[in-house]
């Protein structure tokens, strides 16, 4: 008799959930979440990770959403920004665009977007520097100013190939 009176005194009328399981670590990363000083915006970390998760982060280092454009079922949402723009598919982001503040020599400008700047074999091309599987992403691109110039203005980092999910 004991036992059943403790048994439905501890009990809780609060709904109990299954099939959900605890947040980890990564899904946690916005929590914790510290730009590395110096970075303007820190591709590395927002390359790849989830919209819902990093939202409050893009906004500090982007600047304010302006538009949401639906870029269909293929290639997902485009968010464009005060200073770049943030492309989603399947809740990934797969590519961010950072509009630089100066123009900027390419060295620097994957520094500021903390990106390794050493990379082989870039492609360059008469209004932009490629780089291909560099810093864990398919594609980087960096806008040049003035055709045939080494200063660049943006810079585009494209994870993965949003049809490819």
């Amino acid at each position: 008799m004991l036992l059943l009176l403790c048994t439905l005194a501890c009990r809780s009328d609060a709904p109990v959930l299954t099939g959900i399981a605890p947040e980890s670590a990564s899904d946690q990363r916005s929590l914790h979440y510290v730009k590395p000083e110096g970075v303007y915006v820190d591709l590395a970390y927002l390359g790849g990770a989830r919209w819902d998760r990093v939202r409050g982060d893009v906004v500090d280092q982007l600047g304010d959403i302006l538009e949401v454009n639906d870029l269909g079922v293929l290639d997902g949402t485009e968010y464009v920004l005060e200073r770049g723009r943030v492309k989603v598919k399947s809740g990934d982001i797969y590519l961010v665009h950072v509009e630089l503040p100066r123009p900027t020599l390419p060295g620097p400008a994957l520094a500021s977007c903390n990106l390794p700047t050493t990379a082989d074999n870039p492609f360059r091309l008469t209004h932009e520097i490629r780089y291909r599987w560099h810093a864990g992403f398919d594609r980087i691109r960096l806008g040049r100013q003035e055709r045939d110039e080494d200063l660049v203005i943006w810079l585009e980092a494209l994870k993965f190939d949003p049809r490819d999910r």
